[in-house]
């Protein structure tokens, strides 16, 4: 399982793998077309989900900012209507104000209702949760079950599940935008990259702990590992008699 691992923490990029190897015990073993589908479903289902939590956030922004107006013009209908006082011409005054504020509440929550922010929010960030479920399967399937023998059938009816799934997934969320899926593309560009230096530090820190020899902290030869290099030590000044 170990190339299975590599090409599942690979986001999506191409791995070779050595077709005369023996396979998993089993006249069905992986071959390289499944590793490459893997890893493709792996970049596909990271891509979605960084787009849909995108989706979420734009349309959660948009209707918070409709509905802490309408929450405050509400409010301060309320709190006219009982302390202003209706007297002379500030009555007029006061009729007019009340009746433009409950104007603009009704106009905000007829945005509310006609943009479906709340219901986009709820699907996307729904979306996005279920497609967060399928990779981190993904990922237990082919990181922590390198001791167990998986068939190609077996591999093949677990990505066949997931893409079901994705497909279900897509067809319950409304159409997104061009350029609100290209932000969210940006952003999974982004998130690429922090990926790409995160498994950079990794790889780095386990060559310390394993791989090298090398103090992380000094940058040189430990001297107590055998067969590294020693510095000679430094010569003891010799005392001239007279």
């Amino acid at each position: 399982m170990r190339a299975l691992a590599a090409a599942s923490g690979n986001f999506g990029n191409p791995v070779s793998v050595n077709t005369d190897r023996p396979s998993y015990g089993s006249e069905e073993g992986v071959v390289a077309s499944d590793l490459d589908r893997v890893a493709e479903l792996r970049q596909n289902l990271l891509e979605r989900q960084t787009v849909y939590s995108y989706c979420a956030s734009y349309y959660g922004k948009r209707y918070y900012a409709l509905t802490i107006p309408s929450i405050v013009v509400t409010t301060a209908i309320s709190v006219l209507g009982a302390v202003w006082p209706y007297d002379g011409t500030a009555e007029t005054a006061g009729r007019v104000t009340i009746s433009l504020l409950g104007a603009l509440a009704t106009v905000i929550t007829a945005c509310l209702s006609l943009f479906k922010f709340q219901s986009k929010m709820d699907i996307f960030y729904n979306a996005a949760q279920q497609i967060d479920g399928m990779v981190s399967r993904l990922s237990f399937l082919t990181k922590y079950r390198m001791g167990e023998r998986i068939t190609r059938n077996e591999l093949q009816n677990i990505i066949t599940g997931i893409e079901d799934k994705l497909n279900e997934v897509r067809s319950k969320v409304p159409p997104i935008p061009n350029d609100l899926y290209l932000a969210g593309c940006r952003e999974e560009d982004g998130m690429i990259e922090l990926r790409k230096k995160r498994a950079e530090g990794h790889s780095r820190r386990e060559g310390w702990t394993e791989g090298s020899q090398v103090f992380p902290d000094m940058g040189r030869p430990d001297e107590s590992a055998p067969g590294s290099p020693k510095e000679p030590a430094p010569e003891t000044p010799k005392k001239q008699w007279c």
